[in-house]
């Protein structure tokens, strides 16, 4: 038998292309059996799937110069493998390691199927592994329903924070309600804010590291969101989702679970992948009303709750 690899791995830029690709990097480092690991891409991905390979070495990138110093600094490895498709993957792992492999572009299907079937082409193995992460889900003292009004791939993809806020002031009658968002949506949840008229909810908008927000989003009873990197933190520990999409694409984003619900209006536009309505009317989040989803959140719960899961 051969020396086991020392091994490189580029991980996805996005929070949710990396949640989608947790299963894939597990399964990877299962059937390689490397010697020694080093993950590389933004520290805030790092933190989040570090601790799915202990031991592994963290290679954050710099914003400044960033590949530069990378090409400079690091050694050679036995095996690369890149979950990006960049021109700077490909040159930087075919400097760095003596055999490297690159995400394709002609992979069909679910994201997280892509990866699987990507890296079972480097580790064997036919095995769907879904989302996964290893935090400890956060102890609500009352069943909680998180909410995610940022996200969507831009403002077209957002469905609107006063049609946020009256699902939560009519969910709020039975839960409590946490406002998620990252750094730069504070805004966003402030209209939502801005617009409750209960009582019992906080704000944790811009306030969480990547696994604080995958502590708190677990211990969730629902989770209610645009198309957005927490929706997949959402699925990984099995939360009940209810996901509205407009212009971004259900069929290869949606949550890599079974109880979840999508919410969209079926338009000859839709998916556009467009930050902003081309079409300037945003018909595909102006049809979704409170209503609509409100009955989608209460069809999910009480499925639920005759399955056990609630």
């Amino acid at each position: 038998m051969g020396k086991a690899p020392s091994l490189l791995v580029e991980l996805p830029p996005s929070l949710g292309e990396s949640v989608m690709a947790s299963g894939a990097l597990v399964k990877l480092i299962s059937g390689l059996r490397p010697r020694e690991v080093t993950l590389m891409g933004r520290e805030p991905i790092l933190e989040l799937l570090l601790p799915l390979v202990p031991g592994a070495r963290p290679l954050p990138y710099r914003k400044e110069g960033r590949w530069k110093k990378l090409f400079q600094t690091t050694r050679q490895f036995d095996i690369g493998v890149s979950f990006r498709r960049s021109l700077y993957s490909k040159l930087f792992l075919g400097k760095s390691c003596r055999k490297t492999y690159i995400f394709p572009k002609n992979i069909p299907g679910h994201l997280v199927e892509q990866y699987n079937i990507f890296i079972g082409r480097i580790a064997g193995g036919k095995e769907i592994l879904p989302p996964q992460l290893s935090f400890t889900p956060h102890s609500y003292p009352r069943p909680t329903i998180g909410i995610y009004p940022g996200g969507g791939g831009g403002e077209a993809g957002r469905w609107y924070p006063d049609r946020f806020a009256q699902v939560a002031n009519r969910l709020g009658k039975e839960f409590d309600i946490v406002i998620f968002g990252e750094v730069g949506e504070e805004k966003i949840a402030r209209e939502v804010e801005k617009n409750l008229t209960i009582s019992n909810y906080q704000n944790l908008t811009g306030k969480l590291s990547l696994p604080q927000l995958s502590q708190m989003i677990g211990g969730l009873s629902l989770f209610l969101t645009n198309d957005s990197g927490a929706m997949h933190i959402a699925s990984a520990y099995q939360v009940p989702i209810v996901a509205i999409f407009g212009p971004t694409d259900w069929r290869k984003n949606s949550p890599y679970s079974s109880n979840y619900k999508i919410v969209r209006v079926p338009l000859r536009c839709s998916p556009c992948h467009k930050g902003k309505c081309p079409l300037k009317n945003h018909q595909c989040m102006e049809e979704i009303t409170p209503e609509i989803v409100i009955e989608t959140i209460f069809q999910l719960l009480e499925e639920e709750k005759e399955g056990g899961g609630f």
